[in-house]
């Protein structure tokens, strides 16, 4: 599941206790806070992973990932980033017989959409081919951005 959480509105979160389907892994984007107040939004049975809100906004940013307990979850810091052009979180699953990853990517709308998918392109190259899941809020219109629709299906398809 992924959450965006803009303008503050974390109840969402709290939403998802609710619900009879208890999903493995949630991901959220525009959590709006740092890492260090993470643990006011703890959900039961969930391990938190929070990179840090840009310091220059006050809303709109931030990214986390909630990983069931029943899941051996790292952060892996060299893909985790916040830039004024994207927003990433990753951990690593250990998991038999290879590892999986697990990404949140947020696209600021303040950001370069051009150095967006550069610095998104090289996230993705530093990954492993299979056992890859990215989930998230990129900001590009899909319908009507044909450029940049196509760079970043082309970033995704050809490096992971």
């Amino acid at each position: 599941a992924v959450v965006s959480t803009q303008s503050g509105h974390y109840g969402r979160v709290t939403e998802l206790e609710r619900l009879k389907h208890k999903f493995p892994i949630i991901g959220i984007a525009e959590t709006n806070i740092q890492s260090e107040e993470s643990s006011v939004y703890s959900i039961a049975n969930y391990n938190s992973f929070y990179k840090s809100a840009n310091e220059n906004k006050c809303k709109g940013s931030g990214v986390a990932l909630y990983i069931h307990v029943c899941l051996n979850a790292e952060m892996n810091n060299d893909l985790s980033i916040v830039t004024p052009n994207i927003e990433s979180i990753f951990v690593t699953i250990n998991h038999s017989p290879k590892p999986i990853y697990v990404g949140v990517i947020y696209r600021p709308p303040s950001g370069s959409p051009e150095n967006f998918l550069s610095e998104l392109t090289s996230i993705v190259e530093k990954l492993p081919k299979n056992n890859v899941h990215l989930m998230g809020d990129f900001n590009i219109n899909l319908h009507n951005q044909k450029r940049k629709k196509y760079r970043l299906r082309l970033c995704v398809d050809t490096t992971a």
